[in-house]
């Protein structure tokens, strides 16, 4: 893929020109796909990239969250979270792993058990599997959030190392083409 230079449409999808036409990529699904490998690639690590917090959080929860949290501990801890459980329905936060900006720790780690569940419910999928889609899901980039041409180079270069660049963890197309055949056909 010959790509020289990309253009963010509506805060959403990034487009660059090939050598046979148009390639579209919508930026959330294609970092939910990078986030999901990472996802999948740190629970087969000895050691997660874990960014370590400089004050832990302490985190209360509902019963079933911290049940759901407690079963799912050891995968939760291999993606790079540093996660204690303490009594009651409490869990202290030390450390993130690296796709999380730093502030919205405890908002992402319980949205990410909640869609866990629900993904529980559509698809039947392995633990592992559900909570890196959860994650990724949680941790992506947003459709509207706006890129600078740098940030849009790095997720392109990153899509393409991915295992599987062309759908997100879901099956859904991270990337549509159009080629210069279907272009010209829209001006006849």
């Amino acid at each position: 893929l010959q790509l020289n230079s990309f253009w963010q449409l509506h805060n959403t999808y990034i487009i660059t020109q090939t050598r046979t036409g148009l390639c579209m990529i919508d930026q959330h699904l294609a970092h939910k796909r990078i986030i999901f490998e990472k996802a999948m690639n740190a629970t087969e690590e000895a050691l997660p990239s874990t960014q370590q917090l400089l004050f832990a959080q302490t985190l209360e929860l509902s019963a079933s969250d911290f049940t759901l949290l407690k079963e799912l501990h050891p995968i939760v801890q291999r993606m790079g979270f540093s996660v204690q459980l303490m009594s009651g329905n409490t869990a202290m936060i030390n450390g993130v792993p690296a796709d999380i900006d730093i502030g919205n720790e405890q908002e992402v780690l319980v949205s990410m058990l909640h869609q866990y569940q629900e993904l529980g419910q559509k698809i039947n999928l392995e633990a592992r599997d559900r909570l890196a889609i959860a994650f990724a899901s949680r941790a992506a980039i947003p459709r509207g959030r706006k890129l600078n041409y740098e940030e849009m180079e790095a997720l392109v270069d990153q899509l393409f190392a991915c295992e599987q660049p062309y759908l997100d963890p879901l099956k859904k197309p991270t990337i549509v083409y159009l080629s210069l055949d279907e272009i010209q056909s829209r001006f006849r």
